[in-house]
């Protein structure tokens, strides 16, 4: 049996190796190759807490401005 597509779910720690791997079994099935880049958030703030919720959002912010650069693509490197 050949595998028409491969799903490769990845976080933000390294993952260079996984990727390459998972290209080139594609390759050499003709398979369609699709990542999914995953991380988990941070809660937001819920009940007596909701007064830091600008903290949350700062924390938020941050998180996306170190993974995501303007051009939207990934991690600067």
């Amino acid at each position: 049996m050949t595998y028409k597509t491969i799903l490769l779910v990845v976080g933000v720690s390294p993952f260079e190796d996984d990727l390459r791997a998972a290209a080139d079994l594609c390759a050499s099935q003709g398979a369609h190759l699709s990542v999914l880049a995953s991380r988990i958030a941070t809660l937001p703030p819920m009940g007596d807490l909701a007064a830091i919720s600008t903290a949350w959002i700062d924390s938020r912010d941050s998180d996306l401005e170190d993974r995501v650069p303007e051009s939207g693509v990934g991690p600067e490197d």
